[in-house]
């Protein structure tokens, strides 16, 4: 009976140590791992894209994603750099679990559709780092969200509001006047921006309000362009225009 416990006591033991070291594995050595997926690509010959795709595609959970999905989403982040940060801050934070593992595997697959719920995600995780006064926190998550969508008028008032706040002021104007000369194009393959033209045509408010059983949409676009408008004039009175 001695024995039976010994060992049952040995295996509890062996699982408690695996967990934690799942659990805690450090971002120095996750970076190491994915690295050495790239590396271990380059040596064989591929192309950049394949290599920086490999970096997901060797990777427990994001190997189970599309591949089209996961090549976008590669391509567009650029650099085994911008990769290796962004997949330590989405298993970090929850994204991973939480937003990307949640897109539908289906032979139809919209990969614009999907990078776009991935933006919106770390735009509210951008604002959240914002409100805490972790601005250089919040503006490395927004330059990965203008990676993934360069025209996301929400990531570009974040990346104002941030650079006013960093009193940055060169480069809140940057932002805000993007904002303010937003036109968004109605026949775009990017299903947000066909969204926002659809909502600023004419009538297009109210048909939102009824589609969606609520109100309010044009006052806070409204309240956003204000936002953009007084940040233009403190930077006009600082000499920044």
């Amino acid at each position: 009976m001695g024995t039976l416990i010994s060992i049952a006591s040995l295996l509890f033991l062996v699982v408690i140590i695996w967990f934690l070291s799942k659990k805690f594995v450090s971002p120095q050595s996750k970076a190491r791992v994915l690295l050495l997926a790239y590396q271990a690509s380059k040596e064989s010959g591929a192309p950049e894209n394949e290599c920086l795709f490999q970096m997901f595609d060797t990777r427990p959970a994001w190997n189970s994603l599309p591949k089209t999905f996961l090549r976008e989403l590669a391509t567009r982040l650029r650099t085994k750099e911008n990769i290796v940060n962004f997949i330590i801050f989405s298993e970090r934070t929850g994204i991973l679990q939480t937003n990307i593992l949640r897109i539908p595997s289906t032979v139809e697959f919209d990969p614009d559709l999907a990078l776009g719920g991935v933006a919106t995600a770390l735009i509210s995780r951008a604002n959240a780092f914002s409100d805490r006064s972790k601005f250089q926190d919040a503006k490395d998550v927004l330059e990965w969200v203008l990676l993934l969508n360069p025209r996301f008028v929400q990531a570009w008032s974040s990346m104002a509001v941030v650079a006013f706040r960093m009193k940055d002021n060169q480069t809140a104007l940057y932002w805000a006047e993007k904002v303010l000369n937003y036109v968004p194009n109605p026949n775009s393959d990017d299903f947000g921006e066909r969204g926002y033209a659809e909502f600023m045509a004419p009538g297009g408010s109210e048909k939102a309000a009824q589609f969606l059983g609520e109100s309010g949409g044009t006052d806070t676009w409204k309240q956003v362009q204000q936002q953009m408008e007084a940040i233009r004039q403190v930077c006009a009175e600082h000499g920044k225009i």
